[in-house]
């Protein structure tokens, strides 16, 4: 009955590309011509901040948290689906990007046992307004696919000036003290696995990680679905 269910479902309310808008049959809701646009980063990263040699900003910063990995350079079809799923209300389109980064998480991180899964908050405003949080659902998917549990752990203050037109240092200075830990939220001595739809200049990534040590958290190690090269 549940086949037939799903037959149905499928054949009343087909799956469209999130990148292109054609019919698919994928899953993923990503058709095989769009998939060829989303090349995943193989090039060796910095094992800190996860940008390649030439892009390294260790030298800049010295983060809160072990280590980042990315799927996609924050360009081109990689970024279109996250604006998709971000702005256009294309929620299917975090199984695509979980489902990339849980192979790149068991691969790079390899060997590391993650106690929890989290992601960075969005304030309830902003949550309800938009009626999910990407990184939530992205994050949520990669603990289903390794197994790790998921919990928010973060809560975001309320008012926070957004970040997209600021410099590099000043996205720093303004997201200092804007994250808390969730009430009833005990995360001592765990490895925690915290998770953002793009990194930019990592500052968000990096309050997040300060402020989960903090509170008592043994590691902190970063995955975003993109990274952005040209800020």
């Amino acid at each position: 009955m549940k086949k037939s269910n799903n037959s149905l479902k499928a054949a009343l309310f087909p799956r469209k590309c999130f990148i292109c808008g054609d019919f698919t049959v994928s899953p993923y809701c990503l058709c095989d011509e769009c998939s060829t646009k989303f090349n995943m980063i193989y090039e060796t990263t910095c094992k800190s901040c996860g940008l390649t040699v030439n892009f390294c900003q260790c030298e800049e910063y010295c983060y809160h948290f072990e280590s980042v990995v990315s799927a996609f350079k924050n360009e081109g079809a990689p970024q279109k689906g996250i604006y998709a799923l971000k702005f256009g209300g294309k929620i299917d389109t975090a199984n695509y990007y979980g489902e990339i980064l849980s192979q790149i998480i068991s691969k790079k991180y390899r060997g590391i046992d993650f106690d929890v899964i989290t992601e960075i908050p969005m304030t309830a405003i902003s949550k309800r307004g938009r009626g999910y949080n990407q990184a939530e659902l992205i994050a949520k998917v990669i603990g289903k696919k390794l197994n790790i549990p998921h919990q928010s752990l973060l809560k975001k203050r309320m008012f926070v000036k957004t970040q997209h037109n600021l410099s590099r240092d000043d996205r720093f200075f303004n997201i200092f003290g804007k994250f808390k830990i969730a009430n009833g939220v005990t995360i001592r001595g765990k490895r925690v696995l915290l998770c953002d739809d793009i990194k930019t200049t990592g500052a968000t990534l990096d309050e997040a990680a300060r402020i989960l040590r903090l509170a008592g958290a043994k590691e902190v190690w970063c995955a975003t679905a993109l990274i952005t090269y040209k800020f």
